[in-house]
C-alpha cells in the first residue's frame, strides 16, 4: 500500500535507483537523419533531443522525448530526422538510464 501511494505521489522517485546519463553529439549536416539501434535490459530508458531551426528572424524549437520501460534484452530504434523545416539542426541526444544493467548503442556496449 505504501509503495502504491509513493508511486502516485512521486512518479519519478529516484531514491535508491541507479541513474546514468550519456550524451551523443549531433554532428550531422542539416536535412540529414540518423538511426540509433539500442539493445538494453533494465527498468527505464529515456531519450531527449531538440530540433531547432531559423526561418528569417523566427527561431523554432521542437523538443522530443522518447521513453521505453521494462526492457528485457529489448531492441529499440530511435530515428532522429532534422529536415522538418529549412536550416534545421538538432541538439545533442541525451540518454537517461534508470536501473539499466545492459546497454548497447550502435554496437558499442556502454553498460
Amino acid at each position: 500500500m505504501c509503495k502504491w501511494l509513493r508511486d502516485i505521489l512521486f512518479p519519478t522517485n529516484v531514491l535508491g535507483k541507479k541513474i546514468r546519463t550519456f550524451t551523443f553529439p549531433q554532428v550531422h549536416p542539416p536535412y540529414s537523419s540518423y538511426n540509433y539501434d539500442i539493445e538494453w535490459t533494465g527498468e527505464r530508458l529515456e531519450f531527449t533531443y531538440t530540433i531547432s531551426g531559423r526561418s528569417g528572424m523566427i527561431v523554432k524549437h521542437y523538443p522530443h522525448r522518447i521513453t521505453f520501460e521494462n526492457g528485457n534484452e529489448t531492441e529499440e530504434n530511435v530515428y532522429v530526422r532534422q529536415s522538418q523545416f529549412p536550416n534545421a539542426y538538432s541538439s545533442d541526444l541525451y540518454l537517461k538510464c534508470t536501473n539499466v544493467t545492459k546497454l548497447i548503442v550502435n554496437g558499442e556496449q556502454l553498460i
